[in-house]
């Protein structure tokens, strides 16, 4: 059974939320750290964007996990 794109990105959002509230980070925090607004980060982890692997690796390095936890 093939996953709709929407469910992937739903999914990758959560993923990339539960990690961040995990490590007690705000969107303020990882937005300084990677260099995009808290709101952006907020709407890759609510599915309102898709957004680049660039990005994504940001992502995980600042939260110091592989990229592929988000996958």
């Amino acid at each position: 059974m093939m996953i709709s794109d929407g469910i992937y990105i739903k999914k990758m959002g959560e993923r990339i939320r539960k990690v961040r509230q995990s490590k007690n980070m705000s969107l303020e925090k990882l937005s300084k750290v990677i260099g995009i607004t808290a709101d952006h980060i907020g709407d890759i982890e609510t599915k309102r964007v898709n957004t680049s692997i660039l990005t994504l690796k940001k992502i995980a390095d600042a939260l110091k996990v592989d990229v592929k936890k988000f996958l």
